[in-house]
């Protein structure tokens, strides 16, 4: 096929090689706003504990016009933010024991 040489910034994803014609280039690309149902399985929660969590504005999340979406890299940083440090051995050791 040769050289492909991009269009222009308007057509990212459309090349012409030196003989003039027009390819598709592929890109794998992450969407960056997710709807709610990708949003609940990503988070691996029912659709209606998320719905709870956006209406109350616990979850970060996007709004154009009726539409709700959630941003990715928000959704990692929310999930980061939730994360429980576990005990390490020296604290489990310490820890009072209970009447057995």
């Amino acid at each position: 096929m040769g050289r492909l040489i991009p269009c222009d910034i308007a057509t990212p994803f459309l090349a012409r090689d030196g003989a003039g014609r027009f390819h598709f280039l592929s890109m794998n690309i992450e969407p960056q706003l997710i709807r709610k149902r990708e949003a609940a399985t990503f988070l691996s929660m029912p659709l209606s504990t998320l719905e709870k969590l956006t209406a109350r504005k616990k979850i970060p999340h996007v709004k154009i016009g009726r539409a709700v979406s959630y941003d990715m890299t928000d959704l990692r940083a929310w999930i980061e933010t939730k994360k429980v440090a576990s005990l390490g051995r020296a604290e489990l050791d310490s820890e009072p024991k209970g009447n057995d």
